[in-house]
């Protein structure tokens, strides 16, 4: 019989990768084929054209992957997201933390690409736009680790329970 984990089982033990898709991921790419055809796993965790967010639980960890949109040099640190949009991805981010809480899930991992908080480069997601708010009430029942990129440099906070990376040299 299959695993209760599958296909997450055969998709880690494969040595895949799982992306927090970023600016570069759609620059002259906007319809994500090239994203897509080098991971084509992705489209079972519900990856699409049209949506840039996944989830998925593995040896009872909770992995979440949002999209805060492609670059714009007019406004470098915003989340401007529309696959689906900011607030669309909260309320998905608030249902994906309460099933991972509700099934008993300590640990929470949440990947997206410009920071949340950041002292460097283009600094951090505005705070109309920063997930931080639907993230922090959840820290006191969830064990939540974020990782984010997009200013190519290494910081590390932790706010309100939840820690913050920022690995903007790839990790």
């Amino acid at each position: 019989p299959r695993s209760t984990l599958f296909p997450y089982t055969t998709l880690f033990r494969s040595g895949r990768i799982f992306p927090a898709v970023g600016n570069h991921e759609v620059w002259d790419d906007s319809d994500v084929e090239g994203l897509l055809t080098s991971f084509p796993y992705l489209r079972q965790l519900g990856v699409s054209n049209q949506r840039l967010i996944y989830k998925m639980d593995f040896k009872g960890a909770r992995f979440i992957f949002l999209w805060t949109g492609k670059y714009d040099y007019r406004s470098p640190s915003s989340w401007d997201a529309t696959r689906p949009a900011y607030e669309a991805q909260m309320k998905q981010l608030r249902q994906w933390l309460d099933e991972a809480k509700a099934a008993g899930e300590r640990h929470v991992f949440v990947s997206f690409h410009a920071p949340a908080f950041c002292r460097s480069g283009m600094g951090a997601l505005p705070e109309p736009e920063n997930p931080h708010k639907v993230l922090a009430p959840y820290a006191k029942d969830l064990d939540i680790v974020v990782f984010n990129g997009h200013v190519h440099t290494t910081e590390l906070f932790e706010v309100d329970g939840v820690k913050y990376l920022v690995l903007g040299g790839g990790g």
